[in-house]
């Protein structure tokens, strides 16, 4: 049965090898300061379940919360609103086509060349909404993924 950090670093591991590499992701444990980034995300695994063992099989159920973030900053003036929409939703479509319904490898240690797979992570639903924020020139969007080990 994996382990929520085998799990988390699992997750982390698998979203930077889809995520762009100009989308800077923050996670719990990493230190950054996002002040200066014009777009970023924030992954975490908000819960963790165990559901009853059933004929010999054990199930974990996890729900993860991504959250996106596009702004105007003093280095991108240019950056008009329409422009943030237009941003937010390209990295949306990244997002979408990077969780929808896809099967991730839960490894026993830190990501390596040599880590063994232990179990898989099924997607099994994908849901957004509109993050309210405090500045106009300040987007987001969160995205709740559930899934369940097979």
């Amino acid at each position: 049965m994996p382990s929520p950090v085998q799990l988390q670093h699992s997750l982390i591991d698998y979203w930077q090898s889809v995520c762009p590499s100009e989308l800077p992701t923050l996670w719990p444990g990493r230190q950054a300061d996002p002040q200066s980034w014009q777009q970023w995300c924030e992954l975490r695994v908000d819960s963790w379940t165990q559901p009853i063992q059933r004929l010999g099989r054990s199930h974990i159920a996890c729900v993860i919360t991504l959250r996106l973030f596009v702004r105007q900053t003093a280095f991108s003036p240019e950056a008009t609103l329409p422009s943030l929409h237009s941003r937010l939703e390209q990295l949306q479509t990244v997002v979408t086509q990077a969780w929808h319904e896809q099967t991730i490898p839960i490894v026993a240690d830190l990501p390596t060349d040599h880590a063994s797979i232990i179990g898989y992570l099924r997607v099994a639903d994908l849901t957004s909404r509109s993050i309210e924020t405090s500045a106009p020139t300040l987007l987001g969007r969160e995205f709740l993924i559930t899934a369940r080990t097979s």
